[in-house]
């Protein structure tokens, strides 16, 4: 597995609309379909446990994307996936105190 690519810190406005609106820790995920990056933006309220991973359609775990301690505020992280096969997978964000999840689609 190769490390993300990158990390930043953002002041994204679409990641404060998200927060303004009352939807905390909520993630996006972009571009879907995605090639060689899957980049995930959410707003943390407080800093806490982040874990990002990624299933294939029959459950299997396929990777953690991220399993650390993440501060407070807006974040922007890309990860290289550009060595998974073309498909469909399901990936699961969880900030310590909920867990989402969604499709993304990987057309190498």
């Amino acid at each position: 597995m190769k490390p993300g690519l990158s990390v930043s810190t953002s002041n994204d406005k679409e990641i404060r609309d998200i927060a303004s609106a009352g939807r905390h820790n909520r993630v996006r995920v972009f571009p879907n379909p995605m090639k060689d990056q899957a980049v995930f933006s959410y707003e943390l309220k407080a800093g806490s446990q982040v874990e990002i991973s990624l299933f294939d359609l029959q459950g299997r775990s396929i990777r953690t994307l991220l399993k650390e301690y993440t501060p407070a505020g807006p974040k922007t992280q890309a990860f290289d996936i550009s060595d998974l096969d073309k498909g469909v997978y399901i990936y699961f964000f969880n900030p310590g105190d909920h867990s989402e999840s969604g499709k993304m689609v990987v057309v190498n």
